[in-house]
């Protein structure tokens, strides 16, 4: 898979989880478009090696959604906790996130 392919991914990757958080948590904007940008981030190198290996045969998709999963806890989600979003919608958000960075992904290769 090409480095292009991967931008064209990450870059879907941060339209959509934007645009999820954002609408799922309305009241706090800015601070959830902060951290899905963060998370993209944070999670970058994981995300374009595991794409690769996704394309490569190298893994399956359970493969990749499990590794995706063992991520949710190192989500921090830190400015919309500071916001004052609850732990449970947080952690909701987390799980919306995780689904959607997987399917993407899947989807794409």
């Amino acid at each position: 898979m090409a480095t292009n392919d991967y931008t064209a991914i990450l870059n879907e990757l941060k339209g959509e989880i934007t645009n999820m958080v954002v609408s799922s948590a309305s009241a706090y904007a800015d601070a959830a478009k902060h951290d899905a940008q963060a998370l993209l981030s944070d999670m970058d190198a994981n995300l374009q090696t595991w794409t690769q290996q996704l394309a490569t045969g190298e893994i399956s998709a359970q493969d990749l959604a499990f590794l995706v999963k063992t991520q949710k806890d190192l989500m921090k989600m830190q400015a919309l906790k500071q916001a004052g979003l609850s732990a449970i919608a947080v952690d909701k958000l987390k799980n919306d996130v995780i689904n959607v960075i997987t399917s993407t992904i899947i989807g794409k290769i």
